[in-house]
């Protein structure tokens, strides 16, 4: 009888081990992918910032030129007038898509922070659930003792 409570204990204490470690492991998951996610909507929208600045730089070299040709006379001078017109206008898009960028941004940063707050409760969860199983552990720790000394006293 005490060999069959013995058993029991300790398949009981190795289910318990299996649902610990696959608690480690979701809880390892889950902090995986909260940092991919975040990684790859800062990443993405770095790579959109950095070519919006190459393009402003472009233009603003342009911008330049055009103002140097402007001083070489007058039959340019009026091809130059368009040129700068129509970089003004792309100046004017690049503000509303930097604006978009942004407000892009700041929502997948709100996004990020909300999954972030969902994977800390749900950490927060699996951590109680640690612990409640460590508990458990404990608990059926000191039965298979008491059992064993109780088993041994009787030798």
């Amino acid at each position: 009888h005490n060999l069959d409570m013995k058993n029991k204990l300790h398949c009981e204490n190795e289910k318990l081990k299996r649902e610990m470690e696959e608690i480690e492991l979701i809880s390892k998951e889950n902090q995986v992918l909260r940092d991919n996610l975040f990684t790859d909507e800062v990443k993405k929208f770095t790579n959109i910032a950095k070519e919006s600045d190459k393009k402003m730089k472009r233009m603003q070299k342009n911008l330049e030129d055009t103002k140097q040709h402007c001083q070489e006379g007058e039959a340019r001078r009026q091809r130059n007038l368009d040129v700068i017109n129509e970089l003004h206008c792309e100046n004017e898009n690049l503000k509303r898509v930097m604006k978009e960028i942004t407000r892009k941004f700041n929502n997948a940063h709100i996004i990020a922070q909300e999954r972030l707050c969902e994977a800390e409760e749900n950490n927060r969860m699996a951590q109680r659930e640690i612990q409640q199983l460590v508990d458990q552990l404990v608990k059926v720790r000191n039965q298979c003792q008491a059992f064993k000394d109780a088993y041994q006293g009787t030798r």
